[in-house]
């Protein structure tokens, strides 16, 4: 069995390494866009749970670990929630994500 390396013309190894180029900037943007969307999402909920707190006129909300889909969302939430005045208050003891959710 032959285990040289084989040949590659100069044409096919810039083909080559302009299909890697152009694979990694779709898959950096994707990524990008991916975590783009959790915090506008985060955010939204954070806005969410200020409305209803002015709405009943509650002073105080908190959040479990199990709705938080990790730490990053919880944060960008409490962040959202203490901009506007309002207590904050974090459930340690169930587990964020999945796990908490089976609480």
């Amino acid at each position: 069995m032959n285990l040289q390396t084989p040949r590659i013309n100069n044409e096919t190894l810039l083909y080559l390494l302009k299909e890697i180029y152009d694979n990694i900037l779709e898959i950096t943007q994707l990524v990008i866009w991916r975590l783009w969307y959790k915090i506008m999402w985060a955010a939204d909920l954070g806005k969410m749970a200020v409305k209803i707190c002015k709405l009943k006129n509650v002073q105080k909300t908190r959040l479990n670990r199990g709705v938080a889909y990790n730490e990053t969302i919880a944060n960008i939430i409490k962040d959202v929630v203490k901009d506007n005045d309002l207590k904050f208050y974090v459930y340690d003891l169930v587990p964020s994500g999945d796990v908490g959710i089976s609480f």
